[in-house]
């Protein structure tokens, strides 16, 4: 039987970085003995490294790595990536290839980055070969390192991602046989659990991550309302931790019934508005497609994505066990707790991340409808609210500090969630 060059370098890749977080001595050895084999293989293609550094002054040839582990890097970071080239920010004389390290979380997606970049095994191996040599830096693609649109690109450049003809007729099939007609809006939703890191990368330990998790359950009123409001909902997620306790024809747990790579990437891009709780999942909607998106449970408030159009958010509240009340957003800004990116960090500084109630969600979801069909109507009381909450939230106390660069603050946090916590705000 004739083998695929490409298989075999792939496995040997795969072997490279499986289980790369097991420390026991047989996974040591074994991932050792695969980089050797890489990096001897690698070796063969200094020559090619060279003809490409002689190159050089008429064309720049680069290697680069796309984050495909985790979906939210895969999505965002690309489109950023692409965004950052359409407004003339890489040099023209430039050719990026790419390369994947598994695990790739969501195969449909990879398809269609693969129909817009230059993406190949080999470029792993060059990518090393070029590393054995100095100045091998002038050779790496710089893809943006977070999911974050520091330089306000989403509005000014357009979607990259498209489905093909057959893959259009493939997914109104899909619908249908979901119970969703071409005329039907829908909604999708997701609470994020531990369950998904778990099983997609086993041998890594994400209780660091625990903070973010929300219960399925508490959005069951805010399903109910967009039942009643003409929408069918549908519950989104890969490996969940339990079932959408809610029967209803218009409401669909396709996480637990339907799921796809497919139709992660499909139903995110067709959706009327994405509700997210805490998941990559959503960079699909409002980063790949720019689609409306609803931030429910958002926890750390300095990773507050100010620079969105057309979205709305509301945090998880912080409660100071020992003082049994919640944190004010000043004290959570003037302090290191407003980046807190580990579970541990709340438990040292007697801090639990307390999950929006099921009214809240309810309340939020009430309000973004509202707005996306032109109907909401604000008081002075509410933008009073906005403004003092945008007082708090200064520029560079931004994770990722794009506040500090644009001064953007386009994102509007729940109007009933700041009417019930104004005290917060003060």
């Amino acid at each position: 039987m004739k083998v695929c060059f490409s298989n075999i370098h792939e496995f040997i890749i795969c072997k490279v970085y499986e289980n790369r977080k097991d420390a026991s001595v047989f996974f040591k050895i074994r991932r050792k003995l695969f980089y050797i084999i890489a990096l001897t293989g690698s070796l063969c293609l200094l020559p090619v490294i060279l003809v490409i550094r002689c190159l050089r002054p008429l064309l720049v040839i680069r290697f680069g790595e796309l984050r495909c582990e985790k979906i939210g890097h895969f999505s965002a970071n690309t489109e950023l990536y692409l965004c950052e080239r359409d407004a003339g920010m890489h040099e023209k004389n430039v050719h990026d290839i790419f390369y994947m390290l598994p695990p790739v979380s969501n195969y449909q997606l990879k398809k269609m980055w693969e129909r817009k970049l230059n993406i190949s095994v080999w470029a792993y191996y060059l990518a090393l070969a070029n590393s054995c040599l100095p100045k091998g830096q002038l050779h790496i693609a710089p893809t943006p390192p977070h999911d974050v649109d520091v330089h306000d690109l989403l509005r000014r450049t357009p979607v990259h991602l498209s489905f093909t003809e057959e893959e259009e007729k493939f997914g109104e099939e899909q619908l249908v046989k979901m119970g969703i007609t071409p005329q039907t809006p829908f909604v999708c939703f997701i609470g994020r659990d531990e369950t998904y890191m778990q099983n997609f990368i086993a041998a890594d330990s994400w209780g660091y991550h625990d903070y973010r998790n929300m219960d399925i359950q508490n959005f069951k009123s805010a399903v109910s309302e967009l039942v009643q409001r003409g929408y069918t909902v549908i519950r989104m997620g890969h490996f969940v931790k339990e079932a959408f306790s809610m029967e209803h024809p218009k409401v669909i747990d396709y996480a637990t019934k339907y799921r796809t790579d497919f139709l992660d990437v499909y139903l995110c891009a067709k959706c009327q508005f994405f509700i997210n709780g805490m998941s990559g999942l959503d960079s699909i909607s409002f980063v790949n497609f720019r689609i409306p998106t609803l931030q429910v449970n958002f926890v750390p408030i300095g990773q507050l994505r100010t620079w969105c159009e057309h979205s709305l958010c509301i945090p998880k509240k912080l409660w100071l066990v020992q003082e049994r009340r919640f944190m004010t957003f000043r004290e959570i800004f003037n302090s290191e707790v407003y980046c807190y990116g580990k579970s541990q960090l709340y438990e040292e500084a007697g801090i639990e991340a307390i999950e929006n109630t099921e009214d809240e969600i309810a309340s939020a979801v009430k309000e973004f409808d509202d707005r996306l069909n032109g109907v909401w109507q604000t008081t002075e009381e509410d933008e009073i609210l906005q403004e003092r909450f945008r007082a708090l939230f200064k520029h560079g106390h931004h994770v990722f500090l794009n506040t500090g660069k644009s001064g953007v603050f386009r994102i509007r946090i729940g109007a009933e969630f700041l009417r019930q916590n104004a005290e917060l705000l003060e």
